[in-house]
């Protein structure tokens, strides 16, 4: 059995009110309501990556 990976499988997670799919590198905002934006890149997708212990 083959694990998927990001280039014969997609992730299935979309971005919000986007039919844009999240990918692995992607560099994203996380904005919490009490607390000033974060910036991050995309590294792990469950099922698509083995996460890095990091």
């Amino acid at each position: 059995m083959t694990k998927p990976n990001s280039e014969t499988a997609g992730s299935r997670l979309y971005y919000f009110g986007s039919t844009d799919e999240v990918q692995l590198g992607d560099r994203v905002t996380i904005k919490l309501w009490c607390l000033p934006e974060k910036i991050g890149i995309v590294s792990y997708i469950p099922g698509l990556c083995e996460a890095d212990p990091e």
